[in-house]
């Protein structure tokens, strides 16, 4: 079989189709069209990034434990359904894990947040608890446990070395014999999710479905609105418009 006489008469045929229904396939033309089809994609990913549903929108005390499971690996974040339902496995997704305490000093108590640990996972929600899962746990391989811990540990050194370094508790600790010295406590973790703000992941793997939704009708107005523009708009004709006017004879 000769693919390429079959290749050219199938483009033949495409271009006799396109003929047939008369298109405007201008340059100005496509250049719109495609305009229009960049237009799209970027609508898809504003919406992918603005409205990401709210099950993303909230932060979730946790307790940063790790595993060990067969199967999983370092991409991998193990949690239960009732801590957060992805409602599909593995979806791709970037957790940011805060560290929050309370800096008590006497009376006084501060609260401190911190960032801790920001990374691209793959989530994994589990059916049901286990002896080794809990509800309210994110569970990582063991060395991001220890980056996780260990960040969180040097960061609260900081904040506390910092508050015992301002200059009112460097007076007062110079001066007061019964000056205390500040530590922390009440240290929590808090787990966000960011899902990635695509339009692949907007149209097919996102869990909130209302979500998804507003982006497949988007998706579907916007190409009704493509296609009929495509379809129904009739070329413009040039020789048409420079056509000789009509020839008045005046009888004598």
């Amino acid at each position: 079989m000769d693919w390429s006489a079959a290749s050219g008469e199938l483009w033949a045929s495409f271009l006799q189709i396109l003929a047939a229904l008369d298109l405007d396939l201008s340059t100005a033309a496509l250049i719109k069209y495609l305009l229009l089809v960049i237009a799209v994609i970027a609508l898809l990913w504003v919406i992918g990034d603005v409205y990401r549903g709210e099950i993303q929108n909230r932060d979730m005390a946790i307790d940063v434990i790790s595993h060990d499971r067969p199967g999983y690996g370092a991409a991998d974040v193990l949690f239960t359904r009732r801590t957060f339902d992805t409602r599909a496995e593995r979806l791709p997704a970037k957790i940011i894990v805060e560290h929050r305490f309370l800096i008590a000093h006497g009376d006084r108590q501060l609260s401190r947040r911190v960032r801790v640990f920001r990374r691209a996972f793959k989530l994994n929600a589990m059916s049901k608890q286990t002896t080794l899962l809990r509800d309210g746990q994110f569970a990582f391989q063991e060395d991001i446990e220890k980056e996780i811990k260990n960040r969180a540990e040097y960061l609260t050194r900081v904040a506390l070395r910092k508050y015992r370094g301002n200059l009112s508790n460097m007076i007062a600790r110079r001066f007061h014999k019964d000056w205390e010295e500040p530590e922390a406590i009440g240290a929590t973790y808090l787990a966000r999710i960011h899902f990635p703000s695509n339009p692949y992941f907007l149209l097919f793997q996102h869990p909130d479905r209302e979500v998804k939704a507003t982006g497949w009708l988007t998706l579907l107005t916007s190409a009704f609105a493509l296609f009929a523009q495509f379809l129904f708009t009739s070329p413009d004709r040039p020789e048409a418009a420079r056509a000789d006017p009509p020839v008045v004879v005046r009888s004598p």
